[in-house]
């Protein structure tokens, strides 16, 4: 990264990605409601580094007085999403989870549940 690159404030880089995902949508001729961002790429946007855990927080309080959501993926990348979108997602109570949970071994009946529900899933973990 050139040290002639100006870094932006956390304001200024959200501004930055939203106009950028509005770009892409408009030569993809569609809205945009959510797109990932690499880590490197948020640092050429920025003009920073290193992101520290406080420019993060400023860039996501930032994106939310905006209306956006940022999300720090596990492998790195970092997802954004309109909140408006979110509310629309159900909410779910733990209800159903109760008799489980009450049970003499919890996370024994829980992991029967799981696998009634999801009898194709092998965990990475898994040695079978």
């Amino acid at each position: 990264m050139s040290s002639l690159r100006k870094k932006l404030s956390p304001e200024a880089t959200a501004q930055a990605l939203l106009v950028n995902s509005n770009l892409y949508g408009d030569e993809k001729d569609r809205q945009i409601s959510r797109f990932r961002f690499t880590k490197h790429n948020l640092q050429m946007v920025s003009g920073y580094m290193l992101l520290t855990p406080e420019f993060l927080q400023q860039l996501s309080s930032s994106l939310w007085e905006m209306g956006w959501s940022m999300i720090h993926m596990p492998d790195g990348d970092f997802a954004f999403i309109e909140t408006s979108k979110m509310s629309m997602w159900p909410r779910l109570g733990w209800g159903r989870l109760e008799a489980a949970l009450r049970s003499k071994a919890p996370e024994t009946a829980i992991e029967v549940e799981f696998n009634k529900c999801f009898p194709e899933f092998e965990s990475e973990l898994s040695f079978g």
